[in-house]
């Protein structure tokens, strides 16, 4: 993993809240452009996943999106790509499911 400044769209990124919030985690595809974690897409496995954090200008996410930033890197051979589409989709349910060891910081609280 590499930290890598993105001074050429930093208004359209979002904030993890790592770092002081600063930084922002982009996966690299296999042509070597970086994708936003917001705009994933299937057909990427662990093995394929390269992840930067650049600079970013939003507030923070907060620390559910922290927790499942941290889950991610720690359980890569997890489908990582197919867990974070599901949470910015909102389908927690799907994710207890699939995850289950996934720490209960990633779920919002009722």
């Amino acid at each position: 993993m590499s930290c890598i400044p993105n001074r050429t769209s930093p208004n359209t990124e979002k904030r993890i809240g790592a770092n002081g919030g600063k930084y922002q985690a982009r996966f690299k595809n296999a042509d070597g452009s970086w994708t936003p974690w917001w705009n994933l897409g299937g057909g990427l496995n662990a093995s394929d996943v390269e992840v930067k954090l650049v600079e970013a200008a939003e507030q923070p996410v907060g620390p559910m999106w922290n927790a499942l930033l941290n889950y991610v890197l720690e359980n890569q051979s997890e489908d990582p790509m197919a867990l974070l589409r599901l949470w910015r989709e909102g389908s927690f349910d799907v994710i207890r499911k699939e995850w289950p060891d996934a720490p209960k910081e990633i779920y919002p609280t009722a």
